[in-house]
């Protein structure tokens, strides 16, 4: 368990190529939370009611398909270089757009307890956990 709540710790540490000023808010783990599969996402164009989609899940090969912006790769990336993909997936159909991404499920991340504890198993990590409540 030690090891998934370090990965997950390197996985939201704040990106070197944008350090935290002191006028800005730091950035929360949603920032650098990696999408994968089985995540889903409530995707739209803005002012476009008649695009809504929801869910739209990432399939297991990490693609996902919107309107004509089809089996766009995605896993890995964080939530907001997943827009920008979509965003330049639907730029040959549609000018001057801008693309709305929301979280629906986080389920690609996991985390295992096993031993002497209340509750033992598999657990999604759809949340930064610290070990006291992993084992609570």
């Amino acid at each position: 368990m030690i090891l998934v709540c370090a990965a997950w710790a390197q996985e939201t540490a704040p990106h070197p190529s944008r350090p935290p000023t002191g006028q800005e808010s730091p950035p929360s783990w949603q920032d650098y939370y990696t999408v994968g599969p089985s995540d889903s996402f409530r995707i739209e164009i803005y002012g476009k009611a008649d695009t809504l989609r929801t869910p739209v899940a990432i399939q297991p090969d990490g693609t996902i398909s919107y309107l004509q912006a089809q089996n766009i790769q995605v896993s890995g990336l964080t939530i907001e270089s997943l827009r920008g993909q979509v965003q330049k997936a639907l730029g040959q159909h549609y000018k001057n757009i801008e693309i709305i991404v929301q979280p629906v499920t986080l389920q690609s991340k996991n985390y295992f307890v096993l031993g002497r504890v209340i509750t033992n198993g598999a657990f999604i990590l759809d949340r930064p956990v610290t070990i006291v409540e992993a084992v609570a």
